[in-house]
């Protein structure tokens, strides 16, 4: 692939990335097994930003076990295939992050403003985690035989 087709498959995945609302996640139980479970989310910069209650499942292993599948998805209507949907998934690190931090405010903001009211609701329950996923790999899929490996900061960079 030549740069110039880099570049457009770069943006097509940057601009795929930046419309996704949901993260699917598989995280790992204490008895080793995937567990596979999903998250509205907001994706900036370094990770994609989740915001989970200690009850749920996917929380309690993030918080045991710091390595989780990330998979952004393209909807079911988009796809024309449900084979070579448009999809891009990340091996990562989940980073706790504190009521003190610089930018959970605004994560959470952004969140209220992407997914709605029930944001300010969970804000007020003391149970609730903010993790910032941070993708140390990836794949991008954009169909058949278009199948990219991500590295670099900022959620992927086409090799």
């Amino acid at each position: 692939m030549n740069r110039d087709e880099t570049q457009a498959a770069q943006q097509r995945l940057n601009k795929f990335v930046a419309t996704r609302q949901y993260v699917q996640l598989s995280t790992v139980n204490t008895e080793g097994y995937p567990c596979a479970s999903y998250a509205p989310c907001v994706l900036r910069g370094e990770g994609i930003y989740i915001f989970l209650s200690q009850l749920s499942g996917h929380c309690k292993n993030l918080l045991r076990d710091q390595r989780v599948g990330a998979l952004l998805l393209a909807d079911e209507a988009e796809a024309r295939n449900p084979f070579a949907r448009q999809r891009v998934s990340y091996q990562s690190r989940a980073k706790v992050l504190a009521p003190e931090h610089s930018d959970y405010s605004s994560v959470l903001d952004e969140l209220a403003d992407k997914q709605g009211k029930t944001v300010e609701l969970l804000r007020q329950l003391p149970d609730f985690v903010l993790f910032c996923l941070q993708p140390t790999a990836g794949t991008y899929i954009e169909g058949f035989g278009k199948a990219f490996d991500l590295s670099g900061p900022h959620m992927g960079e086409l090799q």
